[in-house]
C-alpha cells in the first residue's frame, strides 16, 4: 500500500475515499464471512466438553481459534483495502469493520461455548456414568437428534470379570452393601485403565465389564490397546488382592471381529451397544481361561491383528518382554470348527520353551514327544495349560482315535 501511495503521488493520480455503500458492503461481507466461520468453529464445542477433553486438545483448539479470529479479519480487511487502493485508486478504510468482525467472532464463539457447556454438563451429570465419552460428545453435538443408524466396524473387545465373585458374595460376614462397595472399587480400577487406553465401556454385567475399541473412531492399534488394558487390569487386581487379602482375582478375554455398533432397543428407550459374532465369541470364551489356569486369554482373531503390528506392540512395551503363545484350539458352541486361543507369556517363563515344543509336537500328532515336553513344564504360568493338554493326549490315546507313534 505504501508503494502504491508513492506511485499514486508521483503520477498525480487522484485517490478518492470509497463511497459509503462500498464501505458498508465490504464491512458487512467481512463480518458475515467470519460469523459463518465462527458458527462452524470446533473450539467452542471442545471448550464446552472440557470435562472429558484432554488439556492438550483444548489448548490447541483455543490457540487456533484465537489466531484465526484475530489474524483472519486483519488479513482479509487489509487485503480488501490493498486491492481497492492498488487497482481502483480508492481508499477503503477497514479499521472499524475489522474490529467489529473480531468482536463478532469472539462473541459467537463465546455464546456457542456457553450454550454447549450448559447442554453438555447437563448430559454429563445425567448420563456420563452410563455412556462412553465419545457417545456423550455425539449426543451433545447432534442436539439429541434422532440417532443415526448404527454401522458395522471391526472392533477389539475386552471382557473382564472377577473370578471367585460368587463365593465371595455368599460370605456370611459381608452384607449386600459391603459386596457392592467392594465390587465398585474393582470396577473403578478397571474403568480407569480402560479410559487410559481409550476404550469404550459397553456395560457392566454383574461382576464383569465389557469394553471395546475402534467402535466410535478409527484406532488402527485397537487390538493392542485392548490387550494392554486387559494385561494392566490383571496386574492391578492382583496387587489389590495381595494388599487387601481377599479372595477376588480377575480374568480377561480379548477378541476381535466385525460387530454392529449403535443403538438397540425401543423408540422410547435404547442402549448404545455392540452386537455380532465377535461379541458372542468373547462370551463363549469367558470361562475358558479357568480350564488352562490362565488369567488372560487372547482369541486367534485378536492375536492375528497383534502379530501384524509387532512394531507398535514393542513401542507400547507390550511384547518387549512377553510373547503371544498359542495354547490350544477350542470348540465353541455356535461356531464351526476349532478356534485358536493364545496367552501373553513372559519370555523368561521357565516352562515356555518346553510348552512350545510340546505344542508343536502335538500339532504334528507326535504324542510321545509332546507328552515328554509337556511333562517337563513343572513351573511357570503354563503349568496348568500343559496338564490340560496332557489330559487331552491321554484321552485321545485311550479312545484310540489316533495312532500314537512309539506306543
Amino acid at each position: 500500500m505504501q508503494i502504491a501511495a508513492i506511485q499514486s503521488a508521483a503520477s498525480e493520480r487522484p485517490v478518492t475515499l470509497a463511497p459509503t455503500w462500498l464501505r458498508l458492503i465490504a464491512g458487512a461481507g467481512l463480518t458475515l464471512l467470519f460469523a459463518l466461520m465462527a458458527f462452524r468453529d470446533e473450539s467452542a464445542l471442545a471448550l464446552g466438553e472440557r470435562d472429558i477433553s484432554p488439556t492438550s486438545v483444548l489448548f490447541v483448539q483455543l490457540a487456533r481459534s484465537v489466531a484465526f479470529g484475530l489474524v483472519g479479519p486483519i488479513f482479509f480487511g487489509c487485503l480488501f483495502s490493498s486491492i481497492a487502493f492498488i487497482f481502483a485508486d480508492i481508499w477503503l478504510p477497514m479499521g472499524y469493520p475489522i474490529l467489529v468482525t473480531i468482536l463478532a467472532f469472539a462473541a459467537i464463539v463465546g455464546v456457542r461455548s456457553v450454550r454447549h457447556r450448559a447442554l453438555f454438563r447437563s448430559l454429563y451429570r445425567t448420563a456420563g456414568r452410563y455412556l462412553p465419552p465419545a457417545r456423550l460428545v455425539t449426543l451433545a453435538r447432534s442436539g439429541f437428534a434422532d440417532p443415526v443408524d448404527g454401522h458395522e466396524r471391526e472392533v477389539s473387545i475386552l471382557l473382564v470379570d472377577l473370578a471367585g465373585f460368587t463365593s465371595f458374595s455368599n460370605r456370611p460376614d459381608l452384607s449386600a452393601s459391603d459386596i457392592v462397595r467392594i465390587a465398585n472399587r474393582y470396577f473403578t480400577l478397571m474403568q480407569g485403565t480402560i479410559d487410559r487406553y481409550g476404550g469404550c465401556s459397553d456395560k457392566f454385567l454383574g461382576d464383569a465389564v465389557l469394553a471395546f475399541w475402534n467402535g466410535l473412531s478409527d484406532e488402527p492399534e485397537h487390538a493392542l490397546k485392548a490387550l494392554a488394558a486387559g494385561s494392566e487390569i490383571i496386574r492391578a487386581v492382583g496387587h489389590a488382592k495381595e494388599s487387601e487379602n481377599n479372595l477376588l482375582a480377575a480374568r480377561a478375554v480379548v477378541c476381535s471381529g466385525k460387530v454392529y455398533v449403535g443403538d438397540l432397543g425401543a423408540k422410547q428407550r435404547s442402549n448404545f451397544t455392540i452386537i455380532g459374532p465377535a461379541v458372542n465369541e468373547t462370551f463363549r470364551l469367558e470361562k475358558v481361561p479357568d480350564m488352562y489356569g490362565l488369567s488372560l486369554l487372547v482369541a486367534g482373531s485378536a492375536a492375528k491383528l497383534i502379530e501384524t503390528s509387532k512394531s507398535s506392540a514393542q513401542s507400547m512395551g507390550l511384547l518387549e518382554n512377553s510373547a503371544l503363545v498359542r495354547i490350544d484350539d477350542v470348540e465353541l458352541k455356535g461356531f464351526e470348527g476349532p478356534r485358536p486361543i493364545y496367552a501373553l507369556v513372559p519370555r523368561n517363563d521357565p516352562g515356555l520353551a518346553n510348552f512350545q515344543a510340546g505344542r508343536n509336537a502335538l500339532d504334528q500328532k507326535m504324542f510321545c514327544e509332546a507328552r515328554t515336553h509337556l511333562k517337563a513344564v513343572d513351573s511357570g504360568m503354563l503349568q496348568a495349560a500343559a496338564k490340560t493338554l496332557l489330559q487331552r493326549i491321554d484321552e485321545t490315546t485311550l479312545l484310540g482315535s489316533e495312532s500314537v507313534p512309539g506306543m
